[in-house]
């Protein structure tokens, strides 16, 4: 999480324990903190073209009929990744609705994607943060007493800004569940999962 982030966070804690009541001037300079944060994202660079030979894999993380889930070091930045790839039976067609997506949209409640894996011209999978503290259905039973105010509401805000952003697009994810938000390595969570995801108008 970067320092800014942080320092956000703190102040949203700091205002929910100090029980002051809303509306509330402090409000107003905690949300547009957070727009600025957006804006910057915005200007990031969206994605970067990969070859699977750029990676080595640690892990097999989880198998579908879709697509492996690899936990891969990058060979040139030595970073951390999660490699989606996808299998022999997965066409672009049946992948187009997440190429669709990764290539369009970005936002900080969501999962990060890097890139796109190439061989030639074709893609063969999708590079993602990796997420160190898996789902969240699989996170809370080991850590529930541990699970405090200030974490059950910035999972709450999260999921609510994630999936406001994406009705403002006029997406609908269509299988969102604790399987699919993802916690990263500071404990925060994102959402994840964007093969089911639509556009309603275009569909």
């Amino acid at each position: 999480m970067k320092p800014k982030e942080k320092d956000i966070l703190t102040k949203i804690s700091n205002f929910i324990t100090s029980k002051k009541e809303l509306p509330n001037p402090e409000w107003t300079t905690i949300f547009s903190e957070i727009e600025d944060c957006n804006e910057e994202e915005k200007n990031q660079k969206r994605f970067n073209i990969f070859n699977e030979n750029d990676f080595i894999k640690l892990r097999t993380l989880y198998v579908n009929e879709k697509a492996t889930f690899h936990f891969v070091i990058h060979l040139e930045s030595l970073y951390i990744f999660m490699m989606k790839k996808l299998s022999k039976e997965t066409t672009l067609k049946k992948a187009k609705n997440e190429i669709y997506f990764c290539e369009n949209y970005y936002h900080r409640c969501i999962t990060k994607f890097y890139g796109f894996m190439k061989e030639d011209t074709k893609i063969t999978g999708f590079i993602y943060e990796y997420m160190s503290n898996g789902t969240l259905d699989s996170f809370l039973p080991y850590h529930i007493k541990e699970i405090n105010y200030t974490f059950t509401i910035t999972i709450l805000a999260r999921i609510y800004e994630g999936l406001e952003y994406l009705y403002s697009k006029s997406l609908i994810h269509r299988d969102l569940k604790p399987a699919n938000i993802l916690i990263d390595h500071d404990f925060i969570p994102n959402i994840s999962d964007f093969d089911t995801i639509l556009h309603p108008i275009n569909e």
